[in-house]
């Protein structure tokens, strides 16, 4: 399995692949810190499984960058975390 780990903050990105490691062991985790190197990564040819995305990071752009993210990898779960976001920016982002 495949994932990417991608939040503007390194403590969460080792933290989050470090869980990962231990629920997935085996895992093979990369990491991005900006919606700049998630594309990096895709333009790479990263096809990963699993995409733990920021929705408040540098170039994410919120619903947008959702959908540029989904079009990217399309065949990954994408699951968001925000530490602040609000009931408009959650529901936008779920339809993108």
């Amino acid at each position: 399995m495949h994932a990417i780990v991608a939040d503007d903050h390194p403590l969460f990105r080792e933290a989050a692949g470090a869980r990962l490691s231990r629920l997935l062991p085996g895992i093979d985790i990369a990491e991005a810190a900006d919606f700049s190197g998630l594309r990096q990564l895709a333009a790479a040819g990263a096809a990963p499984d699993l995409v733990l995305v920021d929705l408040n990071m540098p170039g994410m752009d919120g619903a947008d960058g959702i959908r540029r993210l989904v079009e990217a990898f399309p065949r990954a779960a994408v699951v968001l975390m925000a530490g602040l976001a609000t009931e408009t920016d959650v529901r936008e982002a779920g339809r993108a």
